[in-house]
């Protein structure tokens, strides 16, 4: 016996929110006899293969139904519900193609499928999803530019906000599980043409800014606290001590008639006196000096009197403090001193 089928109606039940291609929606059909007459209270079997392309493209979901017609030769079935054959609904890209619906029948309730014909999905079935998507695929890329990005909240006023949801620990973590040399985790670019004064990144605390980095690479902090070590990466020119105010190195020496001890420093190896030179001190630095350094020296002893301390760079590694009474006579001294500049 020939049977044939005729579609009344196909239609969406989207089972997912907006926006979102269905993953189930409503076939329903007429099965009847070679004589136009309805098989009413009949078992019968579909196979429902969804194409992509073209009526004869390539078979992206295959399921099977059996079910029962009514007094009138109707059935209902929900494409996306039935048995899988083969692939799997949630992941056909419905905006990617076009897609075709082939309907194939066994009207005796086994599995001897016979092709009723193919018929192009229109946008009803996929709930508009390729006209109402906000996110545009490219290739394996994916990308927005009609508007604004907000995660959690419904307004917002960059191209991407982000509010953090109360008692979460962080708002957005970046972590590398491998990371070559020269690679950035995080690279911030502004054009050539950018004000020096234009911020790569701000800080605020509510509405006051407490940080910024701007785009010529100067910073702006409102308070810093350095725990090891923070070093000038330029030569500074003689006589001028630079904003960042830090010392490469600084100590307090103790002198005896021919001999000097540090009692307190840093950044230095030693402290001698040349030949037991009265007045003459030879401080020798961890590092290399470039250029020219600031020394400040200041002589102090319990006893008072006029004393003067001058300073110079004797090498790259090493400076002389020299010591004289008001005047002028060499005089054995304990002092202070601190070095400002830049180290290699």
């Amino acid at each position: 016996m020939k049977t044939s089928i005729f579609t009344l109606l196909i239609f969406a039940l989207s089972l997912m929110v907006s926006a979102q291609a269905p993953e189930r929606f409503q076939y329903q059909t007429v099965v009847r006899d070679n004589a136009g007459q309805p098989i009413a209270n009949h078992n019968v079997s579909f196979r429902i293969n969804i194409h992509e392309g073209s009526p004869g493209g390539t078979v992206v979901y295959s399921e099977t139904h059996t079910l029962s017609t009514n007094d009138f030769g109707l059935v209902n079935l929900q494409v996306g519900g039935g048995t899988v054959v083969s692939g799997t609904m949630a992941a056909i890209d419905w905006g990617s193609d076009e897609f075709h619906l082939e309907t194939e029948l066994d009207a005796s309730g086994g599995s001897s499928f016979t092709s009723m014909g193919t018929s192009q999905l229109l946008s009803v079935p996929y709930a508009l999803s390729s006209g109402d998507k906000v996110w545009e695929k490219n290739g394996a890329n994916i990308n927005y530019t009609a508007g604004n990005v907000g995660i959690g909240l419904t307004s917002p006023t960059n191209s991407l906000s982000i509010l953090q949801p109360i008692g979460n620990a962080n708002s957005v973590r970046f972590e590398s599980s491998d990371h070559p040399s020269g690679k950035d985790l995080l690279e911030l670019v502004v054009p050539n043409t950018a004000s020096a004064t234009s911020q790569f990144i701000e800080f605020q605390t509510g509405t006051s800014i407490v940080a910024a980095v701007n785009a010529d690479g100067s910073a702006e902090f409102s308070k810093v606290t350095v725990d090891e070590e923070l070093n000038a990466t330029t030569s500074p020119d003689k006589g001028t001590v630079y904003a960042n105010g830090l010392p490469i190195a600084y100590g307090y020496v103790s002198s005896g008639t021919t001999t000097a001890s540090l009692v307190t420093d840093y950044g230095v190896v030693s402290v001698t006196k040349p030949a037991a030179t009265t007045g003459e001190y030879r401080i020798v630095l961890n590092n290399t000096i470039v250029g020219e350094p600031v020394i400040i020296a200041t002589s102090y002893n319990a006893g008072p009197g006029d004393e003067i301390a001058t300073a110079n760079k004797v090498s790259a590694t090493e400076i002389e403090i020299n010591i004289a009474d008001g005047g002028g006579a060499a005089l054995n001294s304990n002092f202070y001193f601190i070095v400002f500049g830049s180290v290699q």
